[in-house]
């Protein structure tokens, strides 16, 4: 049967012996290795080639999560999974930024622990309870931000988000002209700053990055050439 390899770091010796100790308990897993700094699993990892990393965060010389981004530079296909009694949120995120592929608190039973570097050496995967619902709230606040961005780098005024939705619609040059109550050249002339804050070349496109920006909102797919 073949063992998963794993290279336990943590700058603690005693956490670091118990932890080994306690790997070693479970058949399907051989400890190959151990580093008490980032800088050693650096160079352990490139003279073993774990399949999985346990990786405190914070320690001298290299951090954890400094290590996991060098780590990842140089080797795609080990599995690295934060051990650490950190919870704090800009730990967590700048991890998973650097490679991560779990993020684990050493309060985590053993049971737990096997399971979770079993799924992540298979691909999957691992954060302990309530870490995963800050990575969701995270992202949803980063998609916000993307969002309230995009629509504020256009810069559209209420005239040219007014001629935008008619063109979204299908509607030509004459008839947004008759509904806005402007002249046809006033139409082009706000058609001409459109195509240019939203960096395409005609109305048909516009009209797609409106719709997808969340600038204007049309079900209609049918758009006139300029």
């Amino acid at each position: 049967m073949y063992k998963i390899r794993i290279l336990v770091c943590d700058d603690y010796d005693i956490l670091l012996k118990g932890i080994v100790q306690l790997l070693k308990l479970e058949p399907s897993f051989e400890v190959v290795g151990e580093a008490r700094d980032g800088i050693e699993a650096i160079k352990l990892t490139e003279e073993i080639h774990p399949d999985v990393i346990l990786m405190d965060v914070n320690m001298p010389n290299c951090s954890g999560i400094d290590a996991a981004a060098l780590i990842r530079e140089r080797n795609q296909e080990v599995k690295i999974i934060m051990l650490t009694v950190s919870d704090d949120q800009d730990d967590l995120f700048e991890a998973i930024k650097n490679g991560a592929n779990g993020y684990l608190l050493k309060n985590i039973n053993f049971d737990d622990l096997i399971e979770h570097v079993s799924n992540v050496y298979k691909g999957e995967p691992a954060f302990s309870p309530g870490l995963a619902n800050k990575i969701l709230n995270q992202f949803s606040q980063i998609a916000s931000q993307i969002e309230m961005e995009s629509c504020r780098q256009y810069e559209l005024s209420s005239r040219e988000k007014e001629v935008l939705e008619l063109v979204t619609k299908g509607k030509t040059n004459k008839y947004i002209a008759r509904e806005l109550f402007i002249s046809e050249y006033t139409v082009k002339k706000h058609l001409q700053r459109i195509l240019e804050k939203l960096h395409v070349n005609n109305r048909a496109e516009a009209a797609a990055v409106a719709v997808q920006k969340g600038l204007i909102e049309s079900d209609s797919n049918l758009f006139e050439s300029v």
